[in-house]
Parts: C-alpha cells; sequence; structure tokens
C-alpha cells in the first residue's frame, strides 16, 4: 500500500516541474549542440514490481534560467535508465521501506544515478514535495 502511495506521490510530482524541485547541480555544465544543461530533475519513475522486475528513471535537462533544455534538433535533453534484477528488486525492497522523510524519493533516485555514473557528479538540492506549476511545458514522450 505505501509502494503504490509513494508511486502515486511520484507520477503526481513529476507531471509538474519547476525551480524549487529537487535536482543535481552539475559540478561542469554539459554543452550537447543545442541549450546548456545547468541541472537534472527527475521526470518520470516507473517501478516494475512484477517479472520482469525494473526501475525506470528518466532526468530532464533543464537550463540556468529554469527552462527545459533541448538539443539541436528541438527535442528536450532527458537521460533514461532502467535497472534490471537483481538490482531492481533490492532496490524495490529498500524503496518499499523507506524512510522518506528526510531523505526524499527525488534525492535517491539522483543519488543513485550520480553513483551509477549515469549523469554527472552535482550537488542536489531544492525541496522535497510536488513543484508548483511548472515554468514550460512538462516534456512528454
Amino acid at each position: 500500500m505505501r509502494l503504490a502511495i509513494y508511486v502515486l506521490a511520484a507520477v503526481v510530482g513529476v507531471a509538474q516541474l519547476a525551480r524549487a524541485d529537487e535536482s543535481v547541480t552539475v559540478e561542469t555544465p554539459i554543452a550537447p549542440q543545442g541549450d546548456t544543461v545547468a541541472r537534472y530533475v527527475v521526470g518520470e519513475l516507473v517501478l516494475r514490481r512484477f517479472e520482469p522486475r525494473y526501475i525506470e528513471a528518466t532526468v530532464v535537462g533543464v537550463k540556468a534560467n529554469g527552462e527545459f533544455a533541448r538539443s539541436a534538433s528541438g527535442d528536450f535533453i532527458r537521460v533514461t535508465h532502467r535497472w534490471t534484477d537483481p538490482q531492481a528488486t533490492t532496490m524495490l525492497d529498500q524503496l518499499n521501506t523507506a524512510n522518506l522523510t528526510n531523505n526524499s524519493l527525488a534525492r535517491r533516485v539522483l543519488v543513485r544515478l550520480q553513483s551509477d555514473g549515469i549523469i554527472p557528479a552535482g550537488t542536489i538540492g531544492g525541496t522535497p514535495g510536488v513543484p508548483p506549476a511548472p515554468l514550460t511545458p512538462v516534456p512528454g514522450p
């Protein structure tokens, strides 16, 4: 039941992004062909508890001015990573029993993406919770 609530909160929370949302401010801004990514925010989180188990996280690049970063072709800049078994089972167990009061779900996702080398090193900051309406349209699939 708790996991369902957390998943629902994560889905609702990632549907809207804003400056106060928790994010990783990268130590060295990334300058692909297109906008420069100053930070990443969790855009989507999928927790699959049944076979095949996996956790899939998508983070979206944000420019220094708070707008979503775009590639030269106009697509939103995003990074998606999927953890599969046995990592997925371990992570699902940890999330299911986690106290998210001091270490939010978004922060845990960002820390794990950094520690696995998926996104660059940087400082995680911001306010946990559902952010207010976004400054720019939310990136879709």
